[in-house]
């Protein structure tokens, strides 16, 4: 059996990727990532705290930003946000939070924002821009692939990057 590092899933002998998360799957135990007991430790640590939720994305996404703020010492678990409206059956958690402390916001945004910076050089497209898109206008840029046009449903038309505020 292996296990995805950002999702922790487990796969069967013959699997090499998480579908998911495009991660290549590792030993149980070799893991980077935190066990369950810790995850609870570090929620418990910081039930105590002022928090805040910085990014809120799919289980995979928060999984992987959670490990990276762990691996440079800023404490951090993923949160479920529970819905009243998920489909009958289900778990009604439909969305995902990274929780930290207030005090390390400043820090988690230089972690997060090199992350970004590195990720883009890499993969050669993209810039950070922290200039606010006006979304009311009828043409945005798109910070991602630079694309300018109307989007649809809040989405580029190009490359899918949600920029639309989310609706409560």
């Amino acid at each position: 059996m292996r296990v995805c590092p950002s999702c922790e899933a487990e796969f069967r002998s013959g699997f090499l990727k998480c579908g998911d998360c495009d991660v290549e799957l590792v030993e149980p135990g070799s893991s980077p990532a935190m066990t369950q007991s810790q995850r609870v430790s570090a929620k418990a640590v910081l039930e105590q705290q002022a928090t805040t939720a910085i990014v809120e994305a799919g289980l995979a996404a928060c999984r992987e930003i959670e490990r990276e703020l762990l691996e440079n010492d800023v404490l951090a678990y993923v949160d479920g946000t529970q819905s009243d409206d998920a489909a009958l059956g289900s778990a009604n958690v439909n969305r995902f939070s990274v929780v930290i402390a207030e005090d390390d916001l400043a820090r988690a945004s230089r972690l997060l924002q090199g992350r970004f910076e590195a990720l883009t050089s890499q993969e050669g497209i993209g810039s950070l821009s922290l200039t606010p898109i006006d979304l009311s206008l009828e043409e945005v840029v798109c910070p991602a692939c630079a694309h300018e046009g109307a989007l649809m449903a809040g989405a580029c038309a190009d490359c899918g990057l949600y920029l639309g505020a989310p609706e409560n």
